[in-house]
């Protein structure tokens, strides 16, 4: 089950079987590897995704440049996996090669930076070829 409260998305998984998160906000504000892969054991819960920490992160960006706060568009997405974790300690690399996984999107930061990155501009012209 999800919920979404005063900026921050939480899961509590209710299955008798575990949920496998990635979450590169969440991995940053805990100090682990961006890619890190946390697994949520039945009946637990846990927090996946913190405005306040992506508006810190967007903030220390900013200062290096276009590109930098470009790639915080990564940040953005939560992975969930169902069963099947995935990752250096499993034989799937990807959620992708997971047999039941989704991706949310968080819409309202995604906005939020697309507007910082329309006032930052590329400090290079864009082309198809970029």
């Amino acid at each position: 089950q999800l919920s979404y409260v005063c900026g921050e998305l939480f899961i509590d998984c209710l299955s008798e079987y575990a949920v496998f998160i990635q979450s590169k906000v969440i991995a940053r504000s805990l100090g682990l590897p961006l890619l890190s892969v946390m697994k949520l054991t039945p009946g637990g819960n846990a927090k996946i995704f913190s405005t306040l920490e992506f508006s810190k992160l967007l903030h220390e960006t900013v200062a290096e440049g276009y590109k930098a706060t470009f790639d915080l568009t990564n940040f953005c997405s939560v992975y969930l996996s169902f069963i099947k974790g995935w990752g250096p300690e499993y034989h799937r690399q990807s959620v992708n090669g997971t047999p039941c996984w989704l991706e949310i999107q968080m819409h309202g930061p995604l906005v939020w930076l697309d507007k910082v990155l329309v006032e930052l501009g590329p400090t290079t012209k864009i082309t198809s070829k970029s």
